[in-house]
Parts: structure tokens; sequence; C-alpha cells
């Protein structure tokens, strides 16, 4: 409910004449959303935001807050080439259905109010990997639900709150009507592959390939970007990622850290967070790397 109200309220300031560099910290922060889920400090969207805060010096403190567990952080990186190179699409190969898709959806209407894009085209699974795996009907049960006065009767009780989420609601239905969202599935995400095979795909990787940029959601698209190796932790991403990294898609990987596998990392920082968690007062500092408390944002150009 508070992403509906602090999306509305952003929304109609974005309707204006918005800087790039403010866009740029907007961009960072619905990223941040979508990466960390029901586990985002909303502390910089709050109240009745106005983009001069998030411009302030507080909202800069916040964010360098909310960024100290991103192990790896390529956002920069990212938005330098989308900016240079142009954007038209982004394609999102969609993890976890629920909130975690609600907070991708949040993202999704952010770079379409903003005009950073034209369509978004989100990649769903045609059957569950784990239980939770966005599937298509997920798109459109979400959207059902979101205006179900029994699903969520509280919400709907209170005026304010329920103009914010139906608010919400209309734009996601208008954006995919207008096929500005667009859903997709393909048997690809599901087979015995991991991803250093999508260049060889056919229609998907052709497709792909019409893409500004590649978005992979969650553990475990990134375990299937890297092979699911024993990549020693101090890997550059583009190594792992093999044929990817020359496979003309500009690839993001948004991801929690919930597995064992773990590149892109400067030296002395895993045995660091070794020692941390084991200080926190778990036995095995080792498993820091499959707790849920850190992230890596990886980004490789393709080329």
């Amino acid at each position: 409910m508070e992403l509906c109200k602090r999306y509305q309220v952003l929304h109609q300031q974005l309707d204006e004449n918005v800087d790039k560099e403010t866009l740029k910290l907007l961009f960072h922060e619905f990223i941040d959303i979508s990466l960390w889920g029901n586990a985002t400090d909303l502390s910089l969207l709050a109240g009745n935001v106005t983009l001069e805060d998030i411009k302030s010096v507080q909202g800069a403190e916040v964010r360098k807050k909310n960024e100290e567990n991103i192990l790896v952080n390529d956002l920069d990186q990212a938005w330098s080439y989308l900016t240079t190179k142009g954007m038209n699409r982004i394609d999102i190969v969609l993890d976890n259905s629920g909130f975690e898709l609600f907070a991708d959806l949040i993202f999704t209407l952010f770079v379409l109010d903003s005009k950073l894009v034209n369509e978004v085209h989100l990649h769903c699974k045609e059957i569950p990997w784990f239980v939770s795996d966005t599937m298509p009907k997920d798109f459109h049960a979400l959207l059902a639900q979101l205006v179900d006065k029994e699903f969520y009767p509280n919400i709907h009780q209170n005026s304010g709150d329920s103009r914010a989420i139906q608010f919400l609601h209309s734009k996601l239905v208008s954006y995919h009507q207008s096929n500005q969202i667009v859903i997709k599935s393909n048997p690809f995400w599901t087979l015995d592959y991991n991803y250093w095979n999508l260049a060889k795909s056919g229609d998907l990787y052709d497709d792909l390939l019409a893409s500004s940029l590649v978005i992979f959601k969650g553990d475990l698209n990134y375990r299937k970007l890297t092979g699911d190796l024993q990549w020693d932790k101090t890997t550059p991403f583009t190594t792992a990622i093999q044929g990817l990294a020359k496979s003309k898609l500009p690839v993001l990987s948004l991801r929690t850290c919930k597995a064992d596998v773990v590149v892109g990392l400067e030296k002395g920082v895993n045995e660091k967070l070794i020692e941390k968690y084991k200080a926190m007062g778990n036995e095995v500092g080792e498993f820091w790397s499959s707790s849920g408390k850190w992230a890596v944002i990886s980004f490789s150009e393709g080329s």
C-alpha cells in the first residue's frame, strides 16, 4: 500500500520536465525496490516526497545507507550504457510471483511513465522451476487481486488507499492494453541449460537482440547466468557468464544472495564477510552468501 501511494505521488511529478540527474537517482531507487522486494527501505520515498527531496543531502545519505549491503553495484555503468546507446525497450526475466512481481511492476511503471523506454517485455516461465516462479497467469491474477474488494477488504474500506491502488491498477491495465507492457513466456527458461546457451535459443535470442537492456531477476537466474559453478568469488562477472559477455545482449543481474555462487567481489571481501557472519552468531561464516542479507547488481554490455 505504501508503494501504491508513493507511486501515485511520483507519477504526478514525472509528468513534468525531469532532468537527467533526477531520472538517474529515481532509476536507482526503483531498481532497489525491484532488487530487495519486501525488504526495501522505503525511507527515501517517504510521505509526500518531492523530486527535490530525492536530490537533497538527506536523500543521498539514505541512498548510501541502502547500498551498504550491495557488494557489487554496476548500476552506474548500466545507466551510462543506456543513456549513451539510447533506450527503447527493457526486458525483465522474472523471478517470483506475488510481492516480487508487484515490485517489478512498480519499476516497470516508473520507466514507462518517465519515458525512459517505450516498452517493457516481461518474461515468465511456462512452468514453475520453483513453486513461486512467475507464469503468465500470475500477472493477470495480480491485476485481478488489486481491485478485488474481498481479497483486500481493509484497503478498499479506506477511500484514500482504494484510490491509490485503483490508480496503479489502471496504469498497469492501460500499458498492457497498449502493448507497452508485454507478457511473454518461452520453454528455454526451464530447460536444463544454463544461460550461456541463450544465443542458441533461436527466436528467443533474436527477440532479445531488440532490447536496450535485459534484466535478470533473482537467485536462480543468477545461478544459471554463471553456470552455477564454484567460481572464485573475485572472478569477473563477464568471465563467469562466458559467451553471454559477447552475445550483443546488454545484461543486468539483480540478485539478493541466497546460494553459494557469487562473483565479482573485490579481493578480501569474502573473507571479511565470513568473519562478520560468524560474529553475528552464525556457526558457518561461509553461509553469508546464502543468507539473503547481501546483494549484487552485475552488468555486462554484451560486446
